[in-house]
């Protein structure tokens, strides 16, 4: 499969989710979410073409740190904030879905790609790419929330989040650099743009 049909199955199974999530079968479609994380993340690794042992381990770093991360602030708060998970995403470990963990990786991995893009080999490129996350998790945010992906437990999303979001995401992002990681994916433009449109226009849409 080349890198743009994969790209344009991304951009379809997203917009369909879109249409979906705005018809009489939003339950039915916020079922299948997992599997949609799951396809995504799948098709996004396989265009990786060096997927040696620094790949995986940048992976088990991303996932562990991230479950690692989640699972403090929701049994503590004293990470991102008072929160909780609802029953979308599927199993959970410690109050946190697995899949979570799986999110931690592809973002951090897209987002070292275009940090790299904007500033290769320079000091700021870990702080880009960790600032490429928060404002990625700002984009879902509001979106998540309505779907019940997770809930607050006060009236807005604390800036203590989004904080904690950039301090978490910046060693992941140094290794990335280090590392080179995801540096040549042709399918992490298509992956951005995807969930860019998917939670766009579900923000938009819902006002």
């Amino acid at each position: 499969m080349k890198p743009k049909t994969a790209g344009y199955i991304l951009i379809v199974f997203h917009l369909v989710g879109v249409i979906g999530l705005l018809s009489p079968y939003k339950k039915e479609v916020l079922a299948i979410t997992p599997y949609n994380i799951l396809l995504s993340a799948i098709l996004l690794f396989w265009f990786d073409t060096k997927k040696k042992s620094k790949f995986w381990i940048f992976g088990l770093a991303c996932v562990g740190l991230g479950l690692i991360a989640e699972s403090i602030g929701v049994n503590t708060g004293y990470l991102f904030g008072d929160y909780h998970y609802g029953p979308v995403l599927g199993y959970k470990w410690k109050g946190v879905p697995l899949l979570i963990g799986l999110n931690w990786w592809t973002l951090s991995y897209v987002s070292a790609h275009f940090a790299q893009k904007a500033f290769p080999n320079s000091v700021w490129t870990g702080a880009f790419g960790a600032a490429i996350m928060v404002a990625w998790d700002y984009l879902i945010e509001p979106v998540a929330i309505n779907l019940n992906f997770w809930k607050w437990h006060s009236a807005q999303v604390p800036i203590f989040n989004y904080i904690c979001w950039f301090i978490i995401a910046l060693p992941l992002q140094w290794m990335a650099q280090k590392w080179k990681i995801g540096q040549n994916n042709p399918l992490a433009s298509w992956f951005l743009v995807s969930q860019v449109l998917f939670f766009a226009l579900l923000s938009l849409l819902k006002k």
